[in-house]
């Protein structure tokens, strides 16, 4: 009885023995893990001397483009753990398809989606190639990055209460990351034809996402700013 159980293991764990999960003939040696760590050692050495002359700036831009992806699904995976489940799971059912966490779930699919759809207009990838609307009508002036902010209730019978909120925080760019530059970001902000209300904080423009109220327009006349004086 000792004896099976400990064969068990073996199988669970080390995917050998009786019944393992490459058999007891089909063990990957070193051998022939060696070899295809040299085929691919082989095929990235080429493709990095012989067909990209900017290999290791495609590279890193590719790895820059693919934080957009890592951010929201990071985020869903920190809350999920320490706000939903609080760091209990059941590991087996994670590998069961129809387990209790099922297939796809597909609430988390659509957060994931929706977060995404959130950085598109802030976006600014060299590889591939894209600028969302924000980024575009904002180079060469401030720098875009989304960041965590609370916003003040205000009057009434919560007057110093914070609510969680999202802002744009907006940076000059180049050598006008004065604090001069950014108060004459911020005054040239409230004189657009919407003003654009903020805060300095932090050598930032922040801009409370949760008081926006006309998107289009806001984005319609951020052109107006490429003529700040850098």
């Amino acid at each position: 009885m000792r004896e099976d159980v400990l064969e068990g293991e073996r199988v669970h764990l080390g995917g050998e023995g009786r019944g393992g999960v490459f058999g007891q003939h089909d063990r990957i040696t070193v051998l022939v893990r060696g070899a295809g760590t040299g085929v691919i050692m082989a095929v990235t050495g080429y493709l990095a001397t012989v067909v990209s002359a900017n290999f290791v700036v495609d590279v890193s831009d590719f790895i820059s483009f693919l934080l957009y992806i890592v951010i929201p699904w990071s985020a869903i995976n920190l809350v999920d753990y320490y706000f939903v489940r609080r760091g209990n799971y059941d590991i087996q059912a994670i590998f069961e398809p129809n387990g209790r966490y099922g297939r796809v779930n597909w609430r988390t699919v659509a957060v994931f989606l929706v977060g995404i759809a959130v950085e598109i207009p802030f976006m600014n990838a060299s590889y591939p190639q894209f600028e969302g609307p924000v980024a575009s009508a904002l180079a060469g002036v401030a720098e875009v990055s989304v960041v965590e902010t609370r916003s003040q209730i205000g009057s009434g019978a919560l007057p110093v209460s914070l609510l969680p909120s999202a802002a744009l925080a907006l940076r000059p760019v180049g050598a006008a990351k004065s604090g001069a530059a950014v108060e004459a970001l911020a005054r040239t902000l409230r004189g657009l034809p919407i003003p654009v209300i903020g805060r300095i904080e932090a050598g930032n423009v922040v801009l409370d996402l949760r008081c926006l109220e006309d998107e289009a327009g806001f984005l319609a006349q951020l052109g107006e700013l490429r003529g700040l004086p850098q």
